[in-house]
């Protein structure tokens, strides 16, 4: 659930405060109370929007404290400061910047709506009279206020040192380098021959460039790179990089920083870098290598709300809504590739450790596909049978609450328990009815835990059969095929059954 209420703010910010304070211990920092309390602030506030499900502080939290949880990196406050900023921006799912970022950020950049260009020089450093740029610093020491921002000196010299390890290609500057960030929307917008970029495809980017500015006066500018280079790493899902590792372009980028920028950084140091970033990125995604699929799949159905607003109101989406968001998380799962997931450098983790990670987020993609192909076209089924005018209302008007704060809900005790008509053929069909039928972990508003009519469906035809419709399902999501055509294609006994199921309560 999204963090609204204020007893979950204060909480937030308290525990986002002790990390502050505790990352600034390790590095030898001595920074000011009030300043640690405006961070704070600005952070929490950062990611605890209505639509943060998946990505609000518990996440930021957890991950901080899971890095540290390793040997090597029990006091280090690079990543424990990487941890706690990597999700800071997320404006797809905030609706752009929050007031404390976009303060900080708006001398750098243009801003035209929902993309931005840059209104410096990103792949040099700066010149002695650009590197600073005064601008009204609010800091009166004063207990955390929501409306109060925090405007910290701007640091052009540090923005370019960011930039630049976020792969910004000198020979071609119109573009970002390849493999780094998402090319897909540039247009030259003229600012030193900058091109715009859409807000949401560059939310690490963004959220190393305003912890970084936020944390310039206290940090050395190798300090931020080491920072930076974390936060980059936690882009998720790149395949190879010029035939090599993306942890080996980090590398490569950081060398060539510390050149450029004069970071003093020594080699162990840049090598210690990149395995942390290395470390980091593997943490965050850690949940694709869980032990048991249920964990897997339960962290990602928080994602759903996130990238598809209109489940975040449980009383008015319909079923279309539903399917089309199933929809686009069955095609990623389906492009996914395991051995994209977790990185290496300089074969660590060893090949073992990596090789077996990579074999377990195979097989729980493997579940979750199965999963969400079956939900796919058990709503369908739903969607034809209300087709017409009675498909236009919410999917709670159609079938009664979704999710009850005591486990199951109304529309989950009308189903009955159907005996297993087609043999399940593997334990990773076994899996999926498990989880359909005794439901993922985590309470959300938005769906219920269990999925009964999915249940059914592989109790009654089996996944052959659950494979074919939903084929056929597609037709009919296409506008190929009509309800009563798609239904007739269907077994009689699955009709009845989910139309009787489906007949409002009484």
């Amino acid at each position: 659930m999204p963090c609204t209420n204020a007893q979950h703010y204060i909480s937030d910010y308290e525990h986002g405060l002790a990390q502050l304070r505790w990352a600034c211990r390790c590095l030898g920092l001595s920074v000011a109370v009030s300043q640690l309390e405006q961070w704070a602030t600005a952070m929490v506030q950062s990611f605890s929007g209505p639509g943060r499900y998946f990505h609000g502080p518990e996440h930021s939290f957890n991950l901080a404290n899971k890095v540290s949880q390793t040997a090597d990196y029990q006091d280090d406050g690079i990543a424990v400061l990487a941890a706690l900023f990597h999700d800071t921006v997320y404006s797809h799912i905030d609706g752009g910047l929050s007031p404390a970022i976009a303060a900080v950020l708006r001398p750098l950049m243009k801003w035209n709506d929902d993309s931005f260009s840059l209104t410096f020089r990103p792949y040099r450093a700066a010149p002695a009279s650009e590197a600073v740029c005064q601008v009204t610093a609010k800091r009166d020491g004063s207990a955390p206020c929501p409306g109060r921002l925090l405007v910290p000196v701007v640091r052009y010299d540090i923005a370019a040192l960011v930039t630049f390890l976020f792969g910004w290609d000198e020979s071609c500057p119109l573009k970002w380098a390849e493999g780094c960030l998402d090319t897909d929307a540039l247009a030259v917008d003229g600012t030193h021959g900058t091109p715009t970029h859409r807000l949401a495809d560059h939310n690490e980017y963004l959220s190393a460039l305003w912890a970084s500015q936020l944390l310039a006066s206290v940090l050395s500018p190798g300090q931020i790179a080491e920072m930076a280079v974390a936060i980059e790493a936690t882009i998720p899902f790149r395949g190879a990089w010029q035939g090599g590792a993306q942890s080996d372009r980090r590398y490569e980028r950081l060398t060539e920083a510390n050149k450029r920028f004069e970071l003093g950084l020594s080699e162990l140091q840049i090598q210690t870098a990149i395995h942390r970033s290395v470390h980091l990125t593997n943490c965050d995604l850690e949940s694709f290598a869980a032990e048991d699929p249920v964990y897997f799949l339960d962290q990602t159905w928080l994602l759903l709300p996130e990238l598809n607003p209109s489940l975040r109101n449980p009383h008015t989406y319909r079923a279309e809504d539903y399917r089309w968001a199933l929809q686009r998380m069955e095609a990623f799962m389906a492009r996914l590739n395991p051995g994209q997931i977790f990185q290496q450098f300089q074969a660590h983790p060893s090949p073992a450790l990596h090789r077996a990670w990579s074999q377990r987020a195979d097989y729980n993609l493997e579940v979750a596909r199965l999963y969400l192909m079956a939900k796919v076209v058990a709503i369908g089924l739903i969607e034809a049978l209300h087709e017409g005018e009675s498909g236009h209302l919410p999917l709670a008007q159609m079938l009664g609450q979704l999710s009850s704060i005591y486990g199951t809900s109304a529309w989950e005790q009308r189903f009955p328990v159907w005996p297993v008509s087609q043999p399940l053929q593997s334990t990773l069909e076994f899996k999926v009815l498990q989880v359909a039928e005794e439901g993922r972990i985590t309470p959300c508003s938005f769906d219920s835990l269990r999925s009964p009519l999915t249940a059914m469906l592989i109790r009654s035809i089996g996944f052959e059969r659950i494979s074919q419709l939903r084929a056929r399902m597609q037709l009919f999501f296409d506008g190929k095929i009509d309800a009563e055509a798609l239904l007739r294609g269907c077994e009689a006994k699955v009709i009845q059954a989910t139309s009787q199921i489906l007949q409002p309560l009484s």
